[in-house]
């Protein structure tokens, strides 16, 4: 009851009904349907997609097309790809990259109320950043047998324990763009 409640007050204080004290039914429905449709928008598979975004800018550069974005109360507030390469190091991880501008963007160290969308099952060494920066939830596309941390931390939960997983988001899109990549590469 309290989400609708809150729902309904973002509603009205969002339109400029409430300001003007316009209240015909046509105003209402016209602009609660522009409103809905705006939440509707904003989703998984809408965040995921920026995350692809931010994947094919490292394609292009010939990186491992991973991306990432942080999301807090609906709004991107960090984007990276995987640079590697570009960097000549290692950890430089589109999640970890991600973890850092949003700490910066934040000026925290943890993240609770954040929600990271990856393209790719993370790995080992991003798991544990993500573990220490207390996440809200974790959203990934396709999944990575041979890389990702399932296949050393299973049948353990390596996240913390308050941070939800949701997996298979967009996942052919996801799993395409890494397949056009190696096979690009061989």
């Amino acid at each position: 009851m309290k989400k609708c409640r809150k729902i309904l007050h973002n509603f009205i204080s969002s339109t400029k009904l409430y300001e003007k004290n316009i209240f015909t039914v046509s105003n209402m429905l016209s602009a609660f349907f522009h409103f809905k449709w705006k939440i509707m928008l904003l989703n998984d598979e809408y965040y995921m997609q920026q995350a692809l975004r931010e994947a094919a800018k490292a394609f292009e550069q010939d990186e491992i097309p991973i991306g990432a974005v942080i999301v807090v109360n609906q709004k991107i507030i960090a984007r990276a790809y995987n640079m590697t390469e570009q960097l000549n190091d290692s950890t430089a991880h589109a999640e970890i990259l991600a973890l850092t501008s949003a700490y910066n963007f934040l000026g925290s160290k943890y993240l609770p109320e954040a929600t990271l969308y990856v393209t790719v099952e993370p790995c080992l060494m991003c798991v544990g950043a993500m573990y220490w920066s207390k996440l809200s939830r974790v959203v990934w596309g396709a999944d990575d047998e041979k890389n990702g941390h399932r296949h050393v931390t299973e049948p353990n939960f390596p996240f913390h324990p308050k941070t939800k997983i949701r997996t298979g988001i967009l996942k052919a899109e996801c799993a395409l763009l890494m397949k056009t990549f190696f096979q690009k590469r061989r």
